[in-house]
């Protein structure tokens, strides 16, 4: 699953609410409830910044070259993360972003600024 950004061009950027985008939104805004799914599956994150990165780098290796070789971005394999654990961080990022005012809010708001 691509996800948010690590770093570029801001840490935790999105352009479209797809995918785990969706999920997150979704159950922040208290819509999705519930998730059934294997607790213990090892989810595949990787951020859009990441493969980018990894598309840019695979086209200039592959440059000139009369192969084809297949290249892969995963991230399972060396920092796996459990659907659980996922879940965890994301509600503790949720319950944070709705009980701490936005930086964009004059007004001390407990709600986040769509502005």
């Amino acid at each position: 699953i691509v996800g948010s950004a690590y770093r570029e061009p801001e840490p935790g950027w999105v352009d479209a609410i797809t995918s785990l985008a969706a999920i997150l939104f979704f159950a922040g805004a208290g819509v999705l409830r519930e998730l059934v799914g294997n607790q213990n599956t090892i989810c595949d994150l990787v951020a859009v910044d990441v493969c980018a990165n990894m598309i840019i780098a695979a086209a200039a290796y592959q440059a000139g070259k009369g192969t084809l070789e297949v290249f892969h971005s995963a991230s399972s394999s060396r920092n796996p993360i459990k659907a659980t654990t996922a879940m965890d961080i994301m509600l503790r990022y949720i319950c944070l972003l709705y009980t701490s005012p936005s930086p964009r809010d004059q007004r001390g708001s407990r709600m986040p600024s769509s502005a």
